[in-house]
């Protein structure tokens, strides 16, 4: 299996090496945080509330405070090759 950026991919490609189309995937969001991309798996709120963030907030407002913000790509193209 293999997903593949839609913002940046030629799907036939994938079509020509004989990997059958599955499906889209839904959006996702990521941080940049000192230039760098970060996965938003970093940020989960169950480890922004061991780092001593306020418990009643969500991921999204702990991390606007923060003034780190959310860029949201256009999903993936999902492939297996059979």
């Amino acid at each position: 299996m293999v997903y593949v950026d839609r913002s940046y991919s030629n799907v036939n490609l994938y079509t020509e090496l004989e990997f059958t189309f599955i499906n889209k995937t839904n959006p996702s969001y990521y941080y940049i945080i000192n230039r760098l991309r970060q996965h938003r798996f970093n940020f989960r709120k169950d480890k922004l509330i061991k780092e001593g963030f306020d418990s009643n907030k969500s991921e999204r407002e702990i991390m606007f405070e923060r003034k780190i913000y959310r860029l949201y790509d256009v999903g993936n193209y999902k492939f297996i090759y059979s």
